[in-house]
Parts: structure tokens; sequence; C-alpha cells
């Protein structure tokens, strides 16, 4: 592990030395990918400590209780401090979960332990406070890092081995999710949000709450909003605070086009169409400024005063580029995302956005001590 600390530190020193799409730069990704394939392989393992509730139809639904829960065999060590247990349990206390919320969120995610808590944790901070996310199969299954999430009723968890129950609608696994979450849960909540855990919602303006400004759109069936991409920021591992804190180097709005993820009404809407727009039963989306939405196609200046937006993280890291190239598109198993991509990004992501790391500052003095995932939980509530 030390040997790799320092190819790291090393592969690092040369990414920040030399110029976007340069080939020094790209032999350090390659070299990385490498060091941190063989290290990932070496350390590959599944929990013995899954807790299962309930299984229909190729589909685990799983409800955490007080149980003992470690999240890898080798990271038994002392159990946490009686100062560590009780900013937990306080932490926990400020978390409002409601299974009937004004705005829910959809997930279909596989194998972002990692990242999966900051990124429930600061939208619940914006006012997100439901959240139905559907494990595409995880190794190990996620459940371990978001269990005492699980067991506050923020998160609803779902196992998904195989085909989820009753009508098959999407053209991937991800549409799949999304669709049956928006028909067994949409009629509990007026809006129901559907982004990947690389995508943070920003507030731009006079909003402090996502639900504040979906309620200026109620008279339209969705709100879109448009994406801003962010590059690896200079670095090759994954840095250790966090996404929102660690990338500020962002790309020019207009480089995404028409792309954006969509906030809809349940009660308008019929299914999810490849997850950035939806079917509606009756009236249409629209962006922020009001201007109809039909897809990423949809061209439309974005100007200065751009209410909200989609932070997108779409490289992270070289080592979380890596980890995604190996899971494919959507982490379905599909295409896989070459070099050349995050290569572009790098190169195109030019600008300074620093609005994720006030926002990460924000998080960290609202849910501190839960941003890390529990070691264990024995009942902390």
């Amino acid at each position: 592990m030390a040997g790799g600390s320092r190819w790291t530190a090393s592969l690092l020193a040369v990414w920040r030395i030399t110029s976007p799409g340069s080939l020094p730069r790209a032999l350090a990704f390659l070299i990385a990918g490498v060091l941190f394939w063989v290290m990932g392989s070496a350390s590959v393992g599944h929990s013995p400590n899954v807790i299962v509730s309930g299984h229909t139809g190729g589909v685990f639904s799983t409800s955490l209780h007080a149980h003992a829960l470690w999240l890898a065999a080798g990271d038994a060590a002392a159990p946490p401090s009686a100062a560590v247990e009780a900013a937990f349990r306080a932490a926990r206390r400020t978390l409002k979960p409601d299974n009937s919320s004004y705005l829910a969120l959809c997930l279909h995610v596989k194998d972002e332990h990692d990242s999966i808590r900051e990124w429930v944790l600061y939208h619940h901070m914006i006012g997100v406070n439901k959240f139905y996310v559907f494990d595409d199969y995880s190794a190990p299954p996620m459940q371990g890092v978001l269990s005492d999430l699980i067991e506050a009723g923020l998160v609803d968890y779902t196992f998904a081995m195989g085909q989820l129950p009753g009508p098959t609608e999407g053209a991937n696994k991800q549409d799949q999710a999304y669709n049956y979450c928006l028909r067994k849960h949409g009629q509990n909540h007026k809006y129901m949000g559907f982004i990947d855990t690389d995508e943070f919602v920003m507030l731009m303006r006079r909003y402090s709450t996502l639900p504040e400004l979906l309620r200026d759109y109620e008279d339209s069936s969705g709100l879109v909003l448009y994406i801003v991409d962010f590059g690896p920021s200079g670095h090759v591992a994954r840095p250790a605070a966090g996404v929102l804190a660690s990338y500020t180097k962002c790309t020019e709005k207009w480089r995404q086009g028409g792309y954006g993820k969509s906030f809809v009404q349940p009660a308008k809407t019929r299914a999810m169409a490849r997850v950035h727009r939806g079917h509606y039963t009756q009236g249409h989306a629209v962006d922020v400024w009001r201007r109809k939405y039909d897809g990423p196609t949809t061209a439309g200046n974005r100007t200065d005063d751009e209410r909200a937006m989609i932070f997108h993280y779409r490289t992270k890291s070289a080592e979380d580029w890596q980890k995604r190239d190996r899971k494919g598109t959507s982490g379905t198993g599909g295409p896989t995302k070459p070099l050349s991509v995050f290569q572009t990004v790098d190169k195109w992501a030019d600008q300074v956005c620093l609005e994720g790391t006030e926002q990460a500052a924000r998080l960290r003095a609202a849910f501190g001590p839960l941003l890390r995932a529990p070691r264990r939980q024995d009942g902390l509530t």
C-alpha cells in the first residue's frame, strides 16, 4: 500500500505539470489505471454481513434493524468511541424522512460506495426527504454504507438482481428502474427527480431548497435543469475530501447544449424516456426560463440568470474513471467510456466553479458525522 501511495504521488505530479490531452498526461492516466486495477483486484471482496428481509420476483427489498453490520471483515478495529457515537446520534436526529414528501429522488446505482452518502445527505440538505435507491447488484451490496439512512426511513433500498416486478418499460436497466420507481411510488409525491450519483443539484439564486424552486413551476408537468460538466481538476487518486469540495474545474455551459435532467409531476407523467425526459399525459416540461423542453436536442441560450443547474462530476479522478470504465455505461455493463472522453472533458474544463465547495462547507456543518458511513450499526438512534 505504501508503494501504491508513492506511485500515486508521482503520477499526480506528472498530471499537474502536463497539459490536457498531452502524451505525458495520457501515459500517466494509463499507468494509474493499471495500478488501481491491480490494487482494486487484490482488495475486492464480498461482505458476509448482508441482511435480507424479503425476496420477491428477483428483487431483494431490505430493511435493516438493530444488527451489528461491519462494512468489511478487515475493518473490524475498535468500536467507535462514546463521543463519536453521541455525535452520530445527534446528527441522525436532524434527519427528516417523509414517505409522502413533496419531492423524492429515484436513483439507479452500482458500486458507488464511496460517494452515495454525500449525494444523499446533500440533497436531503436542500429539501429532498425521500430517496428510492435501486442497487444494480453492487459487490458488496451498498446497503452496508446506507444502513443507518435506511433504518431512519430516509432511504428506501432495493437490491435488484433481476427484472423488477410488473411491466418492463425502458431501453436499459436504468430506465426500467426509473419507471418502476415512478409507477410504484409516484402517487406519494408531488415531484420525483431522476439524477445520478455524480450529479448534484446546485441552486444558483434566491432559493435555499429544491422544493422552493419547484413550487414556482407547478403549472408545468416537469422542470428540466441543464447540466454543467466537471473534469478531474488535477486529481489522479480519489480525493478524501469528497466530491463537492474537491472538483472545481468546470466547462462552459454551452458545451452541454440541451442536456438536462428531469423533475416530473407523477400525476402528469406516464413514463420516463431515456433518462433525460418524461412522457407526459398532459402538458409538457419546461426549463428554468419556462421554455418548452423536448429532449437533449433542445437548443436554448443559457443566460446568467439561471436559477438552478446540475453539476455533473463527469470524470471525477483518474482512479474513478478507471473504475467507471470497468462498469460500463450507467453501471449496467454497457459500452465502456474511452480515455478520449476523459481527456476531452479535462481539456474543456477550463473554468473555475466554486459553488460546490461552498455547499460542501454547508454540508459538513449540517451533517458532518453522517458523511462517513458508520462502521457498525448497533441500535444507534
